[in-house]
């Protein structure tokens, strides 16, 4: 009789769907007619917080009236460590243990008011490994207890805790199960998973929405079958199913493009699913990114526009620079003949006039080299020829063409170079451009009688040059708009000032193209530095001799 019933529970048990409280049902009526107790009770242990929890109770015993105070009775676990009383005996010494004297038992300290006689008492805890997993109580038999129903329940607890383990673990699994379809429900993806035999595993909500699917579409969970559907949407169906064949038996992840008849753009993803280095199958991604690719192409077809545009107005300007450097070259060249009255004295009005025209001429030949370099700059055609160069022998060409300005505004003009054999690797004529500019920026805006000074010296691994002048100053707000093309400070400094404001725009773009640094540091009426930093290769003059003639050769 005892086995059978053990077998019986045995198999009523083994349904992991049952719910805690017919588990613990089960197991409080199997072991009620082992023992032929009247009442009884089956808890767990809270693996959180260790209390000792009732699931279940003898019918009568709930009109106990200590029972009637709770919906769900606790016995919590003292500070201690241990359980109080008779009821908690077994869990602290972790055996079972009856007696038909329990007024009379160590562990008793009494009743509450109102609790049901209690005339024996038989307890027994359930023991997983080491972890104490619940409790079976039973009270109250007709003819007392004995080792023979002490054996019975303990064989009973055994299975609760097999019970309890294998419910716990359901309840992980339904759990984890339930994290894992709320996270791919939650994807902005649609997923589909699929094993290796072809058989659809799991689809998320978003995947029925994108491809407008149905779930009753899944009820035969075939992957051939959902693959067909999917290349009925696409333009090139044939290139899908060929990257699916060869993807599927690949441990390796995939990525491609799907294109769809009604103009959608989806982005696939293909990554394997592994077991132990064995693949079992593969997770399917798909998302919608037609919006992203119609906005990429927007942006890239508005790039290749705006290239296309600014390549055309640079040959524009380069054309037009060419074609009108022909006139006026010839302008420059005829007045400057009769300027030297090669044919013939001229009157001074004459002569005003004629200077007047050149000055003029060379003024706009001056504006339109400086557009066709910036033009050139920009697009990608101006190169550099680097060569070993005197600091000194640039500077003296620089101020052998800045001294005659210079002294018709009887401004002071003064060039150092430290120490005074420097040279540098190169391009000679931009780095004279870039000193001329400089030098004549600083003479344009320097009243008469003022100062201007350039300093050249080696600072460990960088030449700086620094052009200082006590010049009207630039305003701290607009010190970086001076390098922009057609940029000055103030449109009206172009009356009084002459030029364009294209001089130190191509300052900085040789400066950049060097490789170098330029900054300004300005003050109103106290005058502006300008700092050029190049790289700097020193080179002994011997090396300097050799390397020009090798360049010659």
């Amino acid at each position: 009789m005892p086995n059978q019933a053990l077998a019986k529970l045995s198999d009523a048990l083994l349904d992991s769907d049952k719910s805690l409280e017919m588990i613990s049902q089960l197991v409080l009526s199997t072991s009620k007619k082992l023992t032929g107790s009247k009442q009884g009770y089956v808890a767990s242990i809270d693996p959180e917080t260790g209390d000792n929890v009732i699931h279940v109770q003898a019918e009568n015993l709930k009109g106990c009236a200590i029972s009637k105070m709770y919906k769900t009775l606790i016995f919590q676990k003292g500070a201690d460590g241990l359980y109080p009383k008779l009821l908690g005996h077994s869990l602290n010494l972790r055996k079972g243990f009856f007696t038909n004297f329990p007024k009379a038992h160590p562990a008793s300290e009494g009743l509450p008011e109102g609790h049901i006689c209690i005339n024996n008492y038989l307890s027994v805890p359930a023991i997983l490994g080491e972890e104490l997993v619940g409790q079976i109580g039973l009270a109250n038999s007709k003819n007392g207890y004995s080792k023979v129903e002490l054996e019975a329940i303990k064989k009973v607890a055994a299975l609760y805790a097999l019970a309890l383990q294998q419910k716990r673990a359901s309840d992980e699994l339904k759990y984890r199960d339930c994290i894992l379809k709320s996270t791919f429900n939650s994807s902005i993806d649609g997923l589909v998973v699929v094993d290796i035999n072809g058989k659809i595993l799991f689809s998320n909500s978003k995947f029925l929405q994108i491809w407008g699917l149905s779930e009753a579409f899944f009820l035969e969970k075939k992957w051939k079958k959902l693959l067909d559907f999917i290349s009925e949407q696409l333009l090139t169906p044939e290139a899908f199913l060929s990257n699916m064949q060869k993807c599927t038996p690949s441990p390796e992840a995939q990525v491609d493009y799907l294109y769809l008849k009604d103009g959608r753009i989806f982005e696939w993803h293909s990554t394997p699913l592994m077991t132990d280095l064995n693949l079992k199958g593969r997770v399917w991604s798909f998302r919608d990114v037609t919006s992203q690719r119609t906005a990429e192409k927007t942006i890239l077809d508005a790039k290749l526009r705006a290239e296309e545009a600014n390549r055309s107005k640079t040959e524009f300007l380069a054309t037009m620079s060419h074609e009108l450097r022909t006139p006026l070259n010839s302008i420059i060249g005829f007045s400057d003949i009769l300027l030297a009255q090669m044919y013939g004295a001229l009157n001074e009005k004459q002569l005003k006039y004629l200077g007047n025209i050149s000055k003029s001429g060379k003024h706009l030949l001056t504006i339109i080299n400086d557009i066709l370099d910036i033009s050139k700059v920009e697009s990608g055609n101006e190169s550099l020829f680097f060569e070993p160069v005197e600091i000194a022998a640039v500077f003296e060409d620089v101020k052998n063409l800045s001294f005659p300005f210079a002294a018709s505004k009887n401004i002071s003009l003064s060039f150092a170079v430290e120490p005074p054999n420097l040279y540098i690797r190169v391009d000679k004529i931009k780095f004279k451009q870039i000193l001329h500019n400089l030098v004549s920026n600083a003479l344009k805006f320097t009243p008469r009688a003022g100062k201007v000074w350039v300093r050249a010296e080696k600072i460990q691994n960088t030449l700086e040059i620094s052009v200082q002048d006590s010049g009207i100053g630039i305003p701290k707000e607009k010190q970086e708009l001076i390098f922009e093309p057609f940029k000055q400070v103030d449109s009206s400094l172009s009356r009084e000032y002459a030029g364009t404001g294209l001089g130190l725009s191509l300052v900085k773009k040789f400066v950049k193209m060097h490789g170098g640094e330029i900054s300004v540091q300005s003050e109103i009426n106290k005058g502006t530095l300008f700092r050029v930093s190049l790289p700097f290769l020193p080179l002994h003059k011997a090396l300097f001799q050799v390397e020009k003639e090798i360049i010659k050769e």
